[in-house]
């Protein structure tokens, strides 16, 4: 025959499957604490992306639209202009793609870094926009 557990066995094991239920539920919430950590790392991540990917954008295009503008000069105007601005296009040119590079090259280091290729390296960097170097080269007339 089945012995019938007492009051008191039944009351702690109550209490104990009580104190398991709260050890649960701390548990839980320590989860869902977690996860909204996660959640709002997440979406930080996608704000930065977002402006990474604007600031990019302007970044190309400006050199772009120079590029581009002193390449239609130089197909429009070349008769019309002496070798001194010719070249000064031409070295604008080649100003402007050089920056690009630059801003590939180090698009594609910091990719390399974010995705664990690269062993972590803080160092400050000073970039220098072409347009600073030529600037007096670009307000010259045409």
């Amino acid at each position: 025959m089945l012995a019938t557990p007492s009051r008191a066995d039944l009351l702690t094991t109550i209490a104990q499957q009580q104190q398991q239920i709260q050890a649960l539920q701390n548990q839980l919430a320590d989860y869902q604490t977690l996860i909204e950590t996660n959640r709002q790392r997440e979406q930080e991540l996608i704000d930065l992306k977002t402006r990474v990917i604007s600031r990019t954008s302007h970044e190309f295009r400006t050199p772009l639209a120079i590029i581009a503008s002193s390449a239609a000069i130089l197909r429009d105007y070349y008769d019309r202009l002496d070798d001194e601005k010719r070249h000064h296009h031409l070295v604008c040119i080649e100003a402007y793609i050089q920056h690009i590079t630059h801003l590939l090259d180090n698009i594609l280091f910091l990719n390399q870094a974010t995705s664990e290729q690269l062993p972590h390296i803080s160092i400050p960097l000073a970039i220098e926009s072409p347009a600073q170097s030529t600037q007096p080269l670009l307000n010259r007339s045409v």
